[in-house]
């Protein structure tokens, strides 16, 4: 009885050794080194579609090596290459790790070649020595995509090459000739948290490592380290546009231009340090980005300046930026400050009280607060230029024109008469505003002076005594209670939208409540109504 039982044994075992050797049939010494637990199979080009359609696991990720594979497999848009069409046709889900008779002479991953395939989750490129371009949207919109072994060889990624993809991590720090990363390359990747560089890179273009915000979009990467990229000078437009989790950043010692809209929106950055190569900075640059504390510059900068976290030029007599997230409730500014950036105090919503320097000249040019939210109070502090202040509004020195009015002060207001131009961006934003009462002298309002007073329930313009009255473009959009009565005289509309738009994009609409014009004037309906004004708001006084 136990020889039977010691017999039936040993042709069990026998059994399930012969079974695991069939099973074994495609299997490699080598696994894929990020999932080591999966069996890697081995497969002929030329098998490929029958082993994919009756041997590959339907629930599992399948781990492949693919042998013979010609040229031309790489070599076609996503619609015709053959290599991602019969991945993509098999239905199941594979870590590929494509094998050519001589990989050597694969130089260039063609145009889309495996975009939108959604099967593929992973590729081994390291092995391809002379691999130097991964082509545009070669691998766009892959959504499952999450590991990229890529070759030493690597010059250039292309645009939008790996855009909208899944993957979490890529290191590229042993690429060690990669040169370029072309526009959007890795744009839309919401899950990549990390990324390494090598110290090669030398050229990186518009919108890299951006997002699109209208589309919820959100980034992972909370830290980016470009310390060891001494070829690279210049940060182009929009790089990390919308990446709302970047905290930190290490710029490359030796960057000498940041464009605009490079750190537009990054919500999340705190601190930024400047290197002593930094000679331009394009404004805006740091739109958005309220939680932003301090702007530090190296001592040894020739062109910038940094006084509390504050960004100047080196002589300080420009300033340049007051960070949106800083959280003092005044600020003063030093004197020997004789100019200002437009937008310097954009978006910081801890501000109460500003007082100018006296040595401040504007220049005629506008000054505004957008965001500015508890802003109830600008002085001009005995300005020795052109400047002058009142009840915490600004003013010129004559007081002819309203420059600034601040966005938190609320109720009504009466501008003093003698005023002649309501300046641009003026009242934008002033959103706990009801009312304004308007001089007999005013003859302009500039582009954008009344922008999003969503509040403001009238604004009367009959009281005008001039023969010429000119509204600019933007001049009301957004302050969508509003009633807006012109005055009856020769009136100039230039641009467009002064009284709102239509809603478009996934934007609301932003027109003004009503608009009001003297009864029987044809040639002012006719100007209201070209700037595409709704002809059933437009009524008659």
């Amino acid at each position: 009885m136990n020889k039977k039982v010691k017999t039936l044994k040993m042709v069990i075992l026998m059994l399930i050794l012969a079974s695991n050797i069939i099973a074994c049939k495609y299997r490699l010494d080598t696994v894929n080194p990020n999932e080591d637990d999966n069996v890697v199979y081995t497969v002929e080009y030329k098998d490929l579609p029958d082993w994919l359609k009756n041997k590959a696991s339907a629930t599992e990720v399948n781990h492949i090596t693919v042998t013979k594979i010609p040229k031309k497999a790489f070599e076609a848009d996503y619609e015709e290459c053959p290599l991602s069409k019969i991945i993509n046709k098999g239905g199941k889900k594979v870590y590929l790790n494509p094998q050519m008779e001589d990989n050597s002479t694969l130089t260039e991953l063609g145009s889309t070649s495996f975009a939108y395939n959604d099967n593929l989750v992973g590729i081994e490129l390291s092995h391809f020595t002379k691999l130097q371009i991964i082509g545009e949207s070669t691998f766009e919109h892959c959504k499952n995509l999450k590991n990229i072994k890529l070759p030493v060889s690597l010059i250039s990624i292309e645009v939008g090459a790996f855009a909208y993809i899944d993957i979490i991590e890529i290191d590229l720090s042993h690429c060690t000739q990669l040169k370029t990363i072309r526009e959007w390359a890795f744009g839309s990747c919401q899950n990549l948290k990390d990324i390494k560089f090598p110290a090669s890179l030398s050229e990186l273009e518009e919108g890299v490592f951006s997002f699109i915000a209208n589309d919820n979009e959100h980034s992972a990467f909370t830290s980016l380290d470009f310390s060891q990229c001494t070829e690279l000078t210049e940060f182009p437009d929009g790089l990390f546009s919308n990446a709302d989790s970047l905290r930190e950043i290490k710029l490359p010692p030796n960057l000498e231009t940041i464009e605009s809209r490079v750190f537009e929106n990054c919500k999340a950055l705190e601190m930024i340090s400047l290197p002593k190569s930094i000679e331009h900075i394009r404004w805006p640059v740091f739109t958005g980005c309220s939680n932003l504390k301090n702007i530090l510059v190296s001592s040894e900068n020739t062109k910038y300046s940094s006084i509390n976290g504050i960004l100047f030029n080196k002589s300080q007599s420009d300033l340049i930026i007051y960070p949106a997230g800083k959280t003092e409730s005044s600020y003063t500014m030093p004197d020997g400050v004789y100019h200002i950036k437009s937008e310097s105090f954009d978006g910081n919503t801890h501000l109460k009280s500003i007082t100018l320097s006296k040595d401040l000249d504007l220049d005629n040019r506008e000054l505004h607060f957008e965001g500015c939210d508890n802003l109830t109070s600008i002085h001009a502090n005995n300005n020795l230029f052109h400047l002058s202040s009142e009840e915490g509004v600004l003013f010129n020195k004559d007081k002819t024109r309203l420059i600034a009015f601040p966005p938190a002060k609320n109720g009504s207001y009466s501008i003093p008469n003698g005023i002649e131009e309501i300046a641009t961006y003026a009242f934008s934003g002033a959103s706990n505003l009801t009312q304004v009462s308007i001089p007999t002298s005013l003859r302009e309002i500039g582009n954008r002076a009344f922008k999003n007073c969503t509040s403001l329930e009238k604004i009367d313009l009959r009281a005008v005594t001039t023969t010429k009255f000119k509204i600019e473009g933007d001049a009301f959009s957004g302050s969508t209670n509003a009633t807006i009565i012109l005055p009856n005289c020769k009136l100039s509309i230039n641009r467009a939208f002064p009284f709102g738009k239509e809603a478009k994009d996934g934007n609301a609409e932003t027109w003004v409540k009503e608009v009001q014009i003297p009864a029987g004037n044809a040639e002012i309906r006719q100007k209201v109504e070209k700037v595409k004004y709704p002809t059933n708001r437009i009524k008659e006084y």
